[in-house]
């Protein structure tokens, strides 16, 4: 039957099916153009910027809302850390290490200070006010192989001097230096003998172990300047020059310049 078509049959007796080859080069070539024409071409140097770009055009809001936060926050810290931290000045700078070398030497001369503070509160009125008690000066003296302490209290009243003491201690070896102090102890006791007349003094000699104690008495009441002296310059004594009624503080001034050290009690 011929219905139009070209139909062969071939040796098996069935028809044969025409087999068409269609130019798919250019159907190829027109949908790739196609779609490289809807799709973007992404290169790899771009990808990360392509990627923000959308991300942004996602959601532009919400990036702009951060980044505009994140600005005022690092502007505000940069505010705070320009505007807390001031250097100090040179004056400041100053100050405070001078005020560290006060309190260093404070705490240094602390004790002065406080004796300094006692003597403005009055510390030392307590010795000016005494005007009726004792005037005690002390010296020590040393030779090659002796040694000497001397002492002299003054006993006054409403600072008038009336009575004294001397008290002279002469110590030393008992074999090696008895030639010594035995001619001490002699002159001491040539010294009572030739007072013992006399009023207003009494002389007291001891001599034991290697020590001589002199001890000279002076009742100013009945003390005569005069009447001593003699006999003090043959015995070789050291005469108080002093009369009743001398005044206490020139008499306290006059050891010190001799070299004793003076104090006043009751």
């Amino acid at each position: 039957m011929n219905n139009g078509l070209n139909n062969n049959t071939n040796n098996s007796g069935f028809p044969e099916i025409p087999v068409v080859n269609p130019d798919l080069s250019n159907a190829n070539s027109a949908d790739n153009t196609a779609v490289n024409n809807n799709v973007p071409t992404i290169t790899p140097g771009d990808a990360g910027n392509n990627l923000t770009e959308q991300q942004n055009t996602i959601n532009p809001d919400l990036n702009a809302g951060v980044s505009e936060k994140d600005a005022y926050v690092d502007e505000k810290l940069k505010s705070v850390e320009v505007n807390d931290y001031t250097p100090p000045s040179k004056g400041k700078v100053g100050l405070m290490i001078f005020f560290f070398i006060f309190l260093l030497l404070f705490v240094v001369f602390l004790p002065d200070i406080s004796t300094q503070i006692e003597r403005l509160k009055g510390g030392d009125k307590k010795a000016e006010e005494i005007v009726t008690g004792r005037l005690v000066c002390k010296l020590s003296e040393n030779t090659v192989n002796l040694d000497k302490d001397i002492e002299r209290v003054f006993n006054f009243t409403l600072n008038k001097l009336t009575i004294a003491t001397f008290t002279t201690i002469v110590r030393g070896d008992p074999s090696e230096d008895e030639k010594e102090l035995n001619t001490i102890a002699k002159n001491c006791n040539s010294l009572k003998d030739d007072t013992d007349p006399l009023s207003g003094i009494d002389i007291t000699c001891h001599y034991s172990q290697g020590k001589v104690v002199q001890i000279e008495k002076f009742d100013f009441k009945t003390y005569n300047y005069e009447n001593v002296r003699s006999a003090y310059i043959e015995a070789g004594g050291d005469i108080i020059e002093y009369e009743a009624g001398h005044d206490i503080d020139n008499i306290m001034l006059t050891m010190k310049q001799s070299g004793f050290v003076c104090n006043k009690t009751k």
